[in-house]
């Protein structure tokens, strides 16, 4: 009981914290948008709490399959601090923040090509924007796609290299996949398949989609408005992680219906031979 409030407790800070961090760090500015933050944090922070401090979850998939959601949270973070680091950088410099904007620099360079990711969000910036800022939007979106990208890569050597979840112990479906539905009489395993073929292929395609939806309703409705700090952090920290979690979602769950297949596969070799002796 006191180690289970003990961790949510310790998340729920962790979220709080991550939410208000753009805030804190970034150039004060006058407004009313640090108490919408600040109320946005209590939210996230109050539901990470009730999640993780209830036996049975009821959103949080895979939450006692580490590090599934451990890495999700530590990507997400370091791409929220980076962005808030570079943006930081004019107004309070630092060695940090000026090596992550060289590196950011670099990213952009060599992801500015004819229809990739970083391409189309940079047609979302209104006609006569300043190069700099075109510069800038380019390369924090280079940078928080080239987390998401390592974010996925990561997870596949955990699933490889350390078994994952088989070292966690038994792996308990219903209490890991808590958004997928049990209570069908059809065999789990081919949902499942179904569910992570178009996790991932939602997942490759969201980074494209999403942005030509964008330019699709600035064209009807105008030009879009230019983003602030806070606002182009979280829309572009956002942008590559959502798709980049689900195509993690759909290798997880893939991964545990294999796990589901080879076991059958086992128990049916087993009866077999009890049979034939």
């Amino acid at each position: 009981m006191i180690v289970s409030l003990t961790g949510a407790l310790m998340r729920a800070i962790a979220v709080a914290v991550l939410v208000v961090l753009p805030t804190v760090l970034l150039p004060a500015k006058a407004g009313g948008a640090d108490q919408i933050i600040v109320l946005v944090a209590l939210l996230a922070s109050l539901l990470t709490f009730l999640e993780y401090n209830t036996t049975y979850p009821s959103m949080i998939e895979f939450r006692y399959a580490p590090p599934y959601n451990r890495l999700r949270f530590a990507a997400l973070a370091l791409t929220v601090i980076a962005l808030t680091l570079i943006l930081r950088q004019p107004a309070t410099p630092s060695i940090g923040g000026a090596l992550l904007r060289e590196l950011a620099s670099l990213l952009g360079r060599f992801m500015d090509f004819p229809y990739s990711p970083v391409r189309l969000v940079l047609h979302l910036l209104p006609d006569g924007t300043a190069a700099r800022h075109v510069a800038l939007m380019r390369d924090m979106a280079a940078l928080s796609y080239t987390a998401s990208i390592l974010m996925v890569v990561v997870f596949i050597w955990v699933l490889r290299a350390l078994g994952w979840p088989a070292r966690s112990g038994a792996f308990n479906v219903w209490i890991n996949l808590p958004m997928l539905s049990q209570t069908t009489n059809r065999d789990i395993v081919p949902r499942m398949q179904l569910h992570a073929l178009l996790n991932m292929l939602l997942g490759m395609f969201l980074p494209f989609f999403v942005p030509g939806v964008a330019m699709t309703m600035s064209a009807l409705t105008g030009a879009i408005t230019p983003l602030g700090p806070q606002t182009m952090i979280w829309a572009l920290t956002l942008w590559a992680f959502l798709p980049a979690g689900l195509v993690m979602r759909g290798i997880a769950i893939n991964r545990i219906a294999v796990m589901i297949l080879r076991k059958r596969h086992r128990g049916s070799t087993a009866a077999s031979a009890v049979t034939a002796a």
